[in-house]
């Protein structure tokens, strides 16, 4: 398996929305996300504006797939991870209701508490201009292999 923490994300094709990892350590990661061309998520805008948007509860996904690549780099992986599970999410704000389709956001994921299988991170997506658009904490169950 390659050392690009992104591999060691278990999603694939149009459900992968990190592009590239910033940054790894022990405790956070910061990646890149896209939501691919051809994505069920995205729709057109209504009133015939220009472009396509996306939900900004997707942040919540984004926020998830960080926190894989900070499990998968954590744990050294050297095959594919088990799938993980999205079990709870909290706290979670929205600075707006859609995003921008074709744009690039940079999430931001730090581990908070770990009892095993449950692990908590928390989540911030900005835009390119660093602004925050969603913020919260989330919980996956992660089978890791001893």
């Amino acid at each position: 398996m390659s050392s690009d923490p992104v591999a060691h994300l278990p999603h694939t094709g149009p459900a992968r929305f990190v592009t590239r990892a910033l940054e790894t350590s022990a405790e956070h990661a910061v990646v890149e996300v896209r939501v691919p061309a051809g994505s069920a998520y995205r729709s057109a805008r209504k009133g015939g504006a220009a472009g396509e948007r996306v939900p900004a509860f997707l942040c919540i996904e984004f926020g998830a797939q960080a926190a894989a690549v900070l499990v998968g780099a954590r744990a050294q992986l050297t095959e594919r991870p088990p799938p993980g599970m999205l079990v709870s999410v909290r706290d979670a704000e929205f600075a707006r209701a859609f995003l921008d389709a074709d744009a690039t956001y940079r999430v931001t994921v730090e581990a908070r508490q770990a009892a095993a299988p449950l692990l908590i991170f928390a989540f911030e997506v900005a835009d390119g201009a660093g602004n925050e658009v969603a913020r919260g904490e989330l919980t996956l169950h992660v089978e890791l292999p001893s």
